[in-house]
C-alpha cells in the first residue's frame, strides 16, 4: 500500500473517513491560541462541515441538495469524532479535563457508593 493513498478523497467521503479525519484535526488543532476560545464540539463541527463541503465539492459538485446534506452529516461525523475520543477518556478512567468518571452501574461503584442500583431499578418496574 502505497503511504499517499492512506487518507483519499474516496475515503474522506466515508463516515469512517470523516470521522477519522476530523477527530485527528480537532485533537491536533484545539490548543492553537486563536481556536482555544472555542468550545472542542464547535471547533469539530466547523471542521467536519468544512471537510464534508470540500470533499463533496470534489467529488460530486456542490448543488443545494448536497450543501444542505453536508450541514447534517457534518453534525453526524462531529458527533462521532467527539463520541470516539470521550469513549477513549473514559475507558481510561478520566474525562477531558482530567476528573474521574465513576460509572454508577459498575460493581465497583455498586460497593463504594453502597447503593444496589438493582433494588432501585426493580422498584421503577
Amino acid at each position: 500500500m502505497d503511504v499517499a493513498e492512506i487518507m483519499t478523497w474516496e475515503t474522506l467521503v466515508t463516515y469512517g473517513g470523516a470521522v477519522c479525519a476530523v477527530s485527528l484535526v480537532t485533537q491536533l488543532t484545539k490548543r492553537l491560541k486563536f481556536i482555544r476560545e472555542l468550545p472542542t464540539q464547535i471547533w469539530s463541527y466547523i471542521l467536519a462541515l468544512v471537510g464534508l463541503v470540500s470533499t463533496t465539492l470534489f467529488m460530486h459538485g456542490l448543488d443545494m441538495y448536497h450543501s444542505t446534506l453536508c450541514v447534517f452529516n457534518a453534525m453526524l461525523v462531529s458527533i462521532g469524532a467527539n463520541g470516539g475520543y470521550n469513549l477513549v477518556k473514559k475507558l481510561q478512567g478520566h474525562t477531558e479535563d482530567g476528573v474521574l468518571v465513576i460509572d454508577p452501574l459498575s460493581q465497583q461503584s455498586r460497593l463504594d457508593l453502597g447503593i444496589d442500583f438493582d433494588a432501585l431499578i426493580r422498584k421503577k418496574r
